[in-house]
Order: C-alpha cells, then structure tokens, then sequence
C-alpha cells in the first residue's frame, strides 16, 4: 500500500482515493498507512478513505460521509460524533444505548443431535511445535461456536485439522458420530462440512 501511494504522489497526485486499503494489511502496517496519510493531508493533499472499520474513521478522518443503501445519510465531523453514533446511521436500526444490558446468549439446544464431537485434539504446527493441544468440544445442531484469540494461537491449525488440510497427531473429530479424524478434504465434503480460508483473496 505504501508503494502505491508514492508512486501515485511521484506522478503529482494530489487526491488520493482509497478503498479498503488495510484488509490485508496488519495493525502495525495499517498504523503506519495512517501516518503516511496524516503527513499527507498536512501537507494540503486530500484523502478519501473508504472503509467499514469505525476505528480507521476516528483514528485518521477529519470528516465523515455515512452511506446507506447508496445513499449519503449524514455528513459529520469527527470530532463531533462517535463509533457509537456512526453505527445507528449505518443501520436502520439504533443502535442500543450504551448503557442497556448486553443480550445474553442463546441457550444451547437441548434437543439438537451432536453433529461435530472433539476430543483431545493436539495439531502440529508449521515449525513442528503442537499448536493445538488437547483441545475438545461438541457442537449441536442450531448452535454456533465462536473461537477467539489472537492471530497465531492455533486457530487456523484448528481449522485445517476439522476440514481435513492438516492431520492432527492425537484425539479425535467426528461428524454426525462417524470417525473424521484425519481424512481428506474430499471425504469431508462429501459429509457436508465446508471451509472458508482466513485468506479471502
């Protein structure tokens, strides 16, 4: 990103579009993306920032433009809105008040059949190190699991463990109660599962 925009500045830009231009960049590259286009628009160049990310708009923008449906539905200053208020105009909906009570979450099915079962599942890592170790869970039907942490903890591992990418070393995956453990990515699909890549591109 940052060699595109020098070469857009060598050849005398002096309005600069941008769309969506940390989706592949990490938090320390698109930190450094937001210096270059601060040291920009204080030298007089304008910037145009497209993004859904209300953390870029109040780190960089000075102004906001709120679109909906392809339509301009506010026109703000930054400093004279929030994160908070930005959402509600991107939604029909308001937002809920800050203060309300969270939603808790859904209870877990009680009548939902176990569809993927995981038991002491230990993955290696690229380096040969495990970097999934003894993990287990069971999901049922109607339920969604989230798995959080920070990038590098074993998360993708886990992911081409369940769909068949990578063969786990130790413990067990079964769908719909049938062994998975270990199979190719084509025995999978042909028992429903299905993968989306953390690289979208």
């Amino acid at each position: 990103q940052r060699v595109e925009i020098v070469k857009a500045l060598v050849r005398g830009a002096e309005i600069l579009i941008l769309d969506e231009p940390t989706s592949v960049l990490t938090d320390a590259e698109a930190e450094d993306l937001f210096a270059v286009l601060r040291r920009m628009s204080a030298e007089g160049k304008i910037v145009l920032l497209i993004t859904h990310k209300l953390d870029e708009v109040m780190a960089v923008c000075s102004d906001v433009t709120v679109l909906r449906r392809g339509r301009v539905v506010a026109d703000l200053r930054v400093s004279d809105t929030s994160k908070e208020d930005l959402a509600s105009l991107m939604l029909e909906d308001a937002a809920p008040a800050p203060s309300a009570p969270a939603p808790s979450a859904p209870a877990p099915s009680a009548q939902g059949e176990i569809v993927i079962e995981v038991t002491g599942l230990v993955v290696p890592g690229d380096m040969g190190v495990d970097a999934v170790r003894g993990v287990g869970f069971s999901i049922r039907s109607g339920e969604i699991l989230g798995i959080a942490g920070v990038s590098g903890n074993g998360q993708r591992e886990l992911a081409e463990a369940l769909t068949g990418l990578r063969t786990p070393c130790a413990g067990s995956v079964r769908v719909r109660g049938k062994d998975a453990s270990g199979l190719t990515p084509a025995r999978l699909r042909s028992m429903g599962v299905r993968h989306i890549p953390e690289e979208r591109i």
